[in-house]
């Protein structure tokens, strides 16, 4: 029994324990069976066989309710636990993910893409079990939680939201000195990841536009998953670029999210500014604090050698372009922006935007659509501000 978790969750919450005697005939006991599957609402889940340490460090991946996009969300958290594991083999890798499917389970596909099940909680997954059940951790390096989401609040079942309420104060001082959290959803980076980031006094990053899907190809680039945009030849099928082995795609390995190039048009209305990448909040902190945070966020992202070398500053850097920059079915786009970037640094010029829209104007605290006479420097700042942290991390080893 997993205790570390299952004792914060005693009190609201029961285990699914269906014991069906001997003589229940076969087809009452697999009517049980179902029953008790229907009932699970969430999955705690980790990679690795040891139980769960409160104390390790330890990151927490998020897989809220797909609903249209089905289990995508827990594919691109399962390639990132892996990628977390393969650069940090001492930190704990912790999933938590909602039942998608309600008649068989979801166990067959967890045990085939490698993660041993602790929990099955039969409780829906709201922001109270949720901050209850984080709370016993008390070094958490990252929270990235993959949902369908709004400005101001994420979708976790379609009865629960996650928001950035007071609620949320509870998690502050359980994280360490470098932890971050990224809400990959779309426009969150308006509103709840400002909030969360002065709840939790750390460097939250959310997106200003939607976000989609991104899928390694077999050119070595990552692209959205769209048969009808992406270039010639066929998808990936293991990935030796972001790891330090070649890993199966079908395992869980090749899949990521990435903010859209254009702002955002949708179901929830339409905004008229935004950026193309992930933007950090940083409320109330020291700004080598705020870097800090940005730069271990690059390293648990896919894209990326490991940093232990002098020539891994310039993939360090290569992946802060290709995490910032938008790319086409040439890359040209990319190409550009990146030439565009490498010469900011020496001119020093913050005006450069490749995003197809009006770039929002940002601070560490928030973000805004600018007036007609203005213009945002919020691009080359952030690409500045993920360099400026590899230099501070750098000066630490």
């Amino acid at each position: 029994m997993h205790l570390g978790f299952l004792r914060v969750f005693a009190a609201t919450v029961f285990l699914m324990g269906f014991s069906i005697a001997s003589h229940v005939q076969a087809a009452e006991a697999e009517a049980a069976a179902v029953v008790a599957v229907a009932k699970i609402g969430f999955y705690v889940a980790k990679l690795g066989k040891s139980s769960i340490d409160p104390g390790a460090p330890t990151r927490i991946l998020i897989a809220a309710e797909g609903g249209t996009v089905g289990t995508l969300f827990q594919e691109a958290a399962v390639s990132q636990g892996y990628l977390i594991r393969d650069r940090f083999p001492d930190d704990q890798i912790v999933f938590i993910f909602v039942n998608e499917n309600r008649e068989v389970g979801q166990e067959p596909m967890l045990r085939r893409w490698g993660l041993e099940v602790v929990d099955r909680v039969s409780e829906e997954l709201s922001l109270p079990r949720l901050m209850a059940g984080l709370l016993p951790f008390g070094a958490i390096r990252s929270i990235d939680i993959y949902a369908h989401s709004w400005k101001d609040y994420a979708v976790l079942t379609s009865q629960n939201r996650f928001t950035g309420d007071r609620s949320l104060s509870v998690l502050a001082g359980h994280f360490t000195d470098d932890a971050y959290a990224i809400f990959h959803g779309c426009n969150a980076g308006w509103e709840l990841a400002p909030k969360a980031a002065r709840e939790w006094r750390i460097p939250v990053a959310g997106s200003l536009v939607g976000t989609n899907f991104e899928k390694l190809h077999s050119n070595g680039n990552f692209y959205f998953n769209d048969e009808a945009t992406k270039p010639p030849g066929p998808w990936a099928s293991e990935n030796a670029l972001s790891f330090s082995y070649r890993r199966s795609c079908r395992a869980g390995g090749c899949l990521r999210m990435k903010p859209d190039n254009r702002p955002y048009d949708g179901v929830h209305g339409r905004v008229f500014s935004g950026a193309p990448f992930y933007k950090f909040f940083c409320i109330g902190l020291e700004s080598a604090r705020c870097l800090q945070g940005m730069t271990m966020s690059v390293l648990s992202q896919l894209d990326l050698s490991p940093l232990n070398d002098e020539r891994s500053k310039e993939k360090y850097r290569i992946a802060v372009e290709n995490m910032l920059c938008p790319i086409d079915r040439g890359s040209t786009l990319r190409e550009d922006c990146r030439r565009a970037l490498r010469a900011a640094l020496k001119s020093g010029d913050l005006k450069y935007s490749p995003f197809a829209g009006t770039l929002a104007i940002c601070s560490w605290s928030e973000c805004r659509t600018p007036w007609f006479f203005e213009e945002s420097e919020a691009f080359v700042s952030e690409y500045f501000n993920y360099l400026n942290g590899l230099k501070l991390l750098l000066q630490r080893l």
